[in-house]
């Protein structure tokens, strides 16, 4: 067995209502929310007709806690463990993201109050 493909794939997000494309790579998909899905992130053009949609760490880091029951709640505290050390990382802005992801913000919360 190939173990590239026996290997876990990280999630692509998608807006809620939109099918996921077929494609021969392992991948999972999570349907985000239409009215949250634009939060916290932003669109990078590669080069002409190709574009990447880029998640700001803030934004992965909310979603790591949202997600935590499907992804583990070890992500998301390392997540943020890492995040809390980076010079430019300000806690009053993450949880003003995470209040527009009401299931995410009381674990997100008690982390951060632990870790400052």
């Amino acid at each position: 067995m190939d173990p590239a493909r026996s290997a876990p794939s990280p999630g692509r997000p998608l807006p809620r209502g939109k099918r996921a494309p077929r494609t021969a790579a392992p991948a999972r998909w999570h349907h985000f929310d239409k009215s949250t899905f634009h939060l916290g992130r932003q669109v990078v053009e590669l080069s002409e007709g190709l574009a990447l949609g880029l998640y700001s760490p803030e934004r992965c880091i909310v979603d790591a806690f949202r997600l935590q029951h499907q992804e583990g709640s070890d992500l998301a505290i390392n997540a943020l463990k890492a995040w809390v050390h980076r010079q430019e990382a300000k806690p009053a802005a993450l949880l003003m993201l995470a209040g527009a992801f009401p299931k995410a913000l009381p674990s997100l919360r008690r982390a951060l109050q632990i870790l400052l």
